[in-house]
């Protein structure tokens, strides 16, 4: 998992406005903890309530999900299913789903069909830094097997938890139901999935939701505007590959995107935001969100109270050729070899970094610290021997 450049951010903010619809379900809780699930939202959650619906969501950092193994798992499941579709005439949404502009626009700018020969190993992302594409932060979508981009909103250390390890379809429904069956829910609305995203009250991610950004391929997809909990052993059955509950149809709502096998969910982007309502707009952005853990660690996911981990992993050897050029650009005379190193994941240590990270911060009230290069020195450096090394290894996407 890496950072995505804050200068990419505008553009998510932008899918955030274009996936917007002013629309309230029982499923949206009441923030005053007043009112129990009401059936088109308490009026504490309406647009003109107090603090009624969210008028606008701001990005405070965007993750983006590189993960091999999972997205071999989801380009073999799409091959399958365009082999098993192939002579059959798919129903397309109608209208498209909500990102569908937004990604068009910001895709590479190759087909938006491809084959299975031409199907990446890697995931399909034309932002990624193992890819080629310039500019854009999409792969193109296979729009014959209904491959659409939909949020899925949850308990913000889940959705971290769920870009390291993957959906549990065996958990869906756990919190809210499940309307067509047992499987993974999503929404092309940021309303929709804002709905279950939940903050970490008093904790590091206070006041922070957080949505993935999933690519999804529906396949044929059984279309119902009732509710209709057997909808998934039509699945089981190979009828279908998914299931599309118009809910904006019948009751005005959103649309209920639902698939049973976790392969065919990539989470692409983790998006991680504030919500604002109209009491508190403000055209002062708040600063990017730093996670409270490392990305690449394996806990990166828990909480440093409360879970009290303490653990250490072999690295792979992309890290240790990484380990190496650190000490070769950090040593000099009598070369050494880096044989093997562990990552030290530890709870307490890692707070108290962060505890005197915050300290230093205080006293320093917002003065800068005196760069490397001023500080006296027989020999100034122009910089610290292993920043300049890191800061060649390092690719900003």
């Amino acid at each position: 998992m890496l950072y995505v450049d804050e200068q990419k951010y505008a553009a998510f903010n932008e899918l955030l406005k274009q996936t917007y619809v002013a629309r309230v379900t029982q499923d949206r809780l009441c923030p005053k903890q007043e009112h129990g699930k009401t059936p088109g939202g308490c009026p504490c959650v309406q647009v003109g309530g107090d603090p009624g619906l969210p008028v606008e969501y701001r990005v405070r950092r965007v993750v983006r999900v590189e993960n091999a193994l999972m997205w071999a798992r989801y380009a073999l499941k799409r091959d399958a299913i365009r082999v098993r579709r192939s002579a059959e005439n798919n129903r397309r949404f109608d209208p498209p789903v909500l990102s569908a502009d937004f990604v068009g626009a910001h895709s590479s700018s190759s087909s938006s069909s491809s084959s299975s020969s031409s199907a990446s190993p890697l995931p399909g992302i034309a932002a990624n830094t193992n890819c080629q594409g310039q500019g854009t932060h999409f792969a193109p979508l296979e729009d014959e097997l209904n491959e659409v981009y939909l949020f899925h909103g949850t308990f913000v250390r889940a959705a971290v938890s769920i870009a390291k390890m993957d959906f549990r379809i065996d958990l869906a429904g756990s919190s809210t139901g499940t309307m067509y069956g047992r499987g993974a829910y999503l929404g092309e609305a940021i309303t929709k999935a804002d709905e279950y995203a939940k903050d970490e009250p008093g904790g590091y991610y206070n006041n922070v939701s957080a949505v993935l950004l999933c690519r999804t391929v529906m396949g044929k997809f059984y279309y119902t505007t009732k509710r209709d909990e057997g909808a998934g052993d039509a699945v089981a059955r190979g009828e279908y590959d998914s299931t599309c509950g118009d809910r904006a149809k019948t009751a005005n709502t959103f649309r209920e995107l639902v698939v049973y096998d976790n392969d065919q969910i990539y989470p692409e982007y983790i998006l991680f935001y504030e919500r604002v309502y109209k009491a508190m707009i403000s055209n002062t952005p708040s600063p990017a969100l730093h996670l409270e853990l490392p990305t690449y660690w394996t806990n990166c996911y828990k909480a440093l109270e409360g879970d009290g981990f303490n653990d250490r992993f072999d690295v792979p050897d992309q890290t240790l050729a990484h380990l190496q050029r650190l000490v070769d650009a950090s040593v000099q005379g009598q070369p050494w070899r880096v044989t093997g190193a562990q990552r030290v994941e530890n709870a307490a240590q890692w707070q108290q970094s962060l505890d005197f990270r915050r300290n230093l911060e205080s006293q320093l009230a917002g003065a800068a610290c005196i760069p490397a290069e001023k500080i006296e020195h027989p020999e100034p450096p122009t910089a610290v021997t292993t920043s300049l090394a890191l800061g060649s290894l390092h690719h900003h996407p």
